[in-house]
């Protein structure tokens, strides 16, 4: 274990398996809480969402939902390390464990970076938990999310999650079948011209739909740099 700096002169522990990744930097800017939401973040992983978001003035509730126990001690490695304790809950369970998880419509914003790859998309990495990353599983599917999402949402809530641009009817329907309409769309490129390689969508009980402008990192996959050009400004 080692922790990378995200500024705000604050780190996160990454390892071999979790490292910083520009869909998370990426997704963390867009949902863009304020301080008086409360946020969940589904799949946290090594809690790099919550722990952006500490950078500034975080939001009045902050819980990180991850249901491998590894990545759960890197979260709380930061957590603990920065004296965040009374901020941030590191919530260790399936996020369809409804006892488990935080109580039903407490949460304003919800956000989530799923696997990519449904469960026979793709070839399972022979490393569990870089298989866990990357492909959803019976309990991991994308419809199961988005449920969860909506379980967790207040009545004007907000889920903000990103996704591969092939998924994206794959989302929709999800979302649907959840009873959330998306209400924001904005696609990732690498460079102008570029085909784009991730979407950030956003989505509510209700709303229009409002395609937001392009956003160009120009390094792909680059998460340092990433991260200095969106939240060093």
């Amino acid at each position: 274990m080692t922790f990378e700096p995200i500024g705000g002169g604050l780190s996160v522990a990454v390892d071999d398996v979790m490292r910083v990744q520009e869909d998370a930097l990426l997704l963390a800017r867009f949902a863009a809480p304020t301080a008086e939401d409360r946020a969940c973040d589904l799949g946290t992983g090594n809690g790099i969402v919550p722990l952006l978001w500490c950078r500034r003035e975080p939001p009045e509730t902050l819980v990180g939902v991850e249901r491998e126990a590894s990545f759960c001690a890197l979260f709380r490695a930061a957590v603990e390390r920065h004296g965040l304790e009374t901020v941030v809950t590191v919530c260790e369970c399936d996020w369809n464990d409804e006892n488990a998880m935080p109580k039903a419509g407490s949460m304003t914003l919800v956000t989530c970076n799923p696997p990519f790859f449904a469960c026979d998309a793709s070839r399972p990495s022979p490393d569990p938990l870089r298989d866990a990353m990357r492909r959803e599983d019976n309990a991991r599917a994308l419809a199961d999310l988005c449920r969860a999402a909506a379980r967790l949402l207040s009545e004007d809530g907000r889920f903000c999650l990103c996704h591969r641009p092939a998924r994206l009817l794959d989302v929709i329907e999800a979302l649907t079948s959840a009873s959330l309409t998306v209400t924001k769309l904005q696609t990732v490129q690498s460079q102008d011209g570029a085909r784009p390689h991730l979407l950030l969508i956003e989505a509510k009980r209700r709303g229009a739909l409002a395609v937001l402008p392009t956003l160009i990192t120009a390094d792909k996959g680059a998460a340092t740099a990433v991260y200095h050009r969106l939240y060093t400004k």
